[in-house]
């Protein structure tokens, strides 16, 4: 329970940084993706904790390859950092240790539904001129959420890691 607190509390402050200052500490986020491995310890074996993280990591870097050839062909730019941050990048990374690859992807796609309509919302009624999302802020909100819903709901508690 002290490790679901501390996922938790480290979400939220990650969430608080990105929103006030689009930065966040990476101390925080490297422990962060430990308190995501040390929980996926608790509740799962190292087989299924390979297994689900491997098919996480392939899919943000599947994700992240095609990002990279469409801005390419469209911007003519090289690099995506340009687009995404490092620490949104380790974020997602860190991501991939704590759910099971479909609970990773129902996250991943809350996420940036949250993130499209806090760009719509920021762009449509505050009418700012921001071009960025706070990536790291959508994602930890629906990380919190899945995350909260998932520790509270005893049926779904191994589901949460294992498939």
């Amino acid at each position: 329970m002290i490790v679901d607190i501390l996922i938790i509390l480290n979400l939220i402050i990650l969430i608080y940084q990105d929103i006030k200052s689009r930065m966040v500490n990476v101390f925080l986020l490297v422990f962060l993706m430990l308190l995501f491995i040390s929980k996926s310890f608790m509740v799962d074996s190292i087989d299924n904790i390979v297994k689900n993280a491997s098919i996480n990591v392939l899919l943000v870097i599947l994700q992240l390859s095609l990002a990279i050839i469409l801005l390419r062909y469209r911007t003519k730019q090289r690099g995506i950092l340009s687009f995404i941050g490092k620490g949104d990048i380790v974020f997602l990374f860190a991501l991939c240790f704590l759910f099971n690859p479909v609970y990773f992807m129902y996250n991943y796609l809350c996420g940036l539904l949250i993130g499209i309509l806090y760009y719509l919302f920021e762009s449509r009624i505050l009418r700012k001129e921001r071009q960025t999302v706070p990536l790291i802020a959508t994602l930890g909100i629906s990380t919190v959420v899945c995350y909260c819903t998932l520790i509270f709901n005893t049926n779904t508690k191994i589901q949460l890691f294992s498939l």
